[in-house]
C-alpha cells in the first residue's frame, strides 16, 4: 500500500497540516471522495474506510510505504499501527516526502529507494507465508 487513503472523514493532523502546498490538496481529496461515495453513509463503510473496520484480524498481511508531507500520512501511519496490533505489516516512511513522490522517480531519488524496499517487503512477505 502506498500512501493508503483508508478513513473518509478526511480529518486526520496531517491531513489538516499539509491541506494546501504539498502536492495532492485537501480539495482535491474532497473532490475524489464526493464523487466515489456520493452519499456520507457510504463513507462509513469499513471498505471505503478500513481503518475504520472493526477488526483486521485475518486480512492479508501488507506492506506500506508512507511519505511524511502526505495529507494522508497520519491515517495511514494509523491503519499500519492497527494492522501490527492485529495482524502483520511491514511499514516504512520517507519522511521528507509528498504524496506521489514514487511516481517521480526521474526526479525524486528516494522514490529507488522506496520501491526497492517495497519489493524486498512484499518478497519478504511472501517467503514468510510459503
Amino acid at each position: 500500500m502506498f500512501y493508503p487513503n483508508t478513513d473518509q472523514r478526511q480529518s486526520a493532523d496531517s491531513f489538516l497540516r499539509y491541506a494546501q502546498g504539498f502536492g495532492l490538496t485537501a480539495a482535491e481529496m474532497a473532490w475524489f471522495r464526493d464523487h466515489y461515495l456520493p452519499e456520507p453513509s457510504m463513507r462509513e463503510d469499513w471498505r471505503a474506510a478500513p481503518l475504520r473496520a472493526k477488526s483486521l484480524v485475518g486480512v492479508a498481511p501488507a506492506v506500506v510505504v508512507l511519505a511524511g508531507h502526505d495529507i494522508l500520512y497520519s491515517e495511514g501511519l494509523a491503519f499500519a499501527k492497527r494492522l501490527q496490533r492485529e495482524n502483520h505489516v511491514l511499514l516504512k516512511n520517507w519522511p521528507g516526502q509528498i504524496h506521489g513522490f514514487l511516481s517521480l522517480s526521474a526526479f525524486i531519488p528516494e522514490a529507488h529507494e522506496a520501491l526497492a524496499w517495497a519489493t524486498s517487503a512484499w518478497a519478504k512477505l511472501e517467503a514468510e507465508r510459503l
